[in-house]
């Protein structure tokens, strides 16, 4: 991939774990953000769904509250 590419790519998309992925998220909503889409692996269960939704919510914010 060249390098310009790379850099559009780190740009427009983040990847990883709930906790690397936590600082890069907070920077967008920290800069005007206020919808960002998920792409996340298929059949997760219910338990998994929900760990996911509230690890990527804003800070402060639960999707669920079970």
């Amino acid at each position: 991939m060249p390098p310009i590419a790379r850099d559009l790519l780190d740009e427009v998309t983040i990847d990883g774990t709930p906790d690397s992925a936590r600082p890069q998220l907070e920077l967008w909503y920290d800069a005007g953000a206020d919808t960002v889409g998920l792409l996340l692996a298929p059949q997760l269960t219910g338990a998994q769904l929900e760990s996911k939704l509230d690890a990527f919510a804003p800070s402060g914010y639960r999707i669920c509250d079970s």
